[in-house]
């Protein structure tokens, strides 16, 4: 498969709304339970971006999936450390797709400064689970019960990666919007 990774951009956001749907609609994946339209996407984008990478697989202009790194907690001490979420569309899963993803995402974060990115798995998800940890991340914490969807409660686990080892004195944190390219 001949697939570009590039940055989002703001045209993507129906595409990468109607990935998401099945899962907000049919899965306890998210927690979300009503699935953002192309508007609300859009927004979510705009506000990502402004600190963070948002990616997109296309081929031949279709949108197959996204990858995107989000603040862990806002205080500023934690700037080195990025929630990652990845999706791809179901007819395009199992295609590698997720893995070019991440890889992707994971050289703009350590480009960004960032050193540890957290995974946070709506569980039971053993596909997810399995993926995230052929991508290096470790279960660091579960906690039990804490969401209720499709008439169920859910655990949820959150998954580490490290990005980039450690440092007494650590580099300041480089927003995604002063970074060259992709690839720099």
């Amino acid at each position: 498969m001949d697939s570009l990774i590039r940055h989002v951009n703001q045209t993507d956001a129906g595409a990468i709304a109607d990935i998401y749907a099945p899962f907000v609609e049919s899965s306890h994946v998210t927690f979300e339970t009503t699935p953002p339209d192309a508007t609300e996407m859009a927004g979510r984008i705009e506000r990502t971006t402004e600190r963070y990478p948002w990616l997109v697989c296309e081929l031949d202009e279709d949108i197959l999936g996204y990858a995107y790194a989000s603040s862990f907690h806002e205080r500023t001490a934690y700037q080195w450390t990025a929630t990652v979420s990845v999706y791809v569309s179901p007819p395009a899963q199992r295609q590698g797709i997720a893995q070019q993803l991440y890889a992707a995402l994971f050289s703009v974060l350590e480009r960004q400064g960032v050193r540890s990115a957290i995974a946070i798995i709506a569980l039971p998800n053993p596909e997810s689970v399995a993926f995230h940890e052929q991508m290096g991340f470790e279960r660091v914490a579960s906690f039990e019960n804490v969401g209720y969807k499709h008439g169920t409660w859910h655990d949820v686990g959150h998954w580490q990666r490290t990005i980039r080892t450690q440092t007494d004195d650590p580099e300041p944190f480089v927003p995604v919007s002063e970074l060259e390219s992709l690839s720099d």
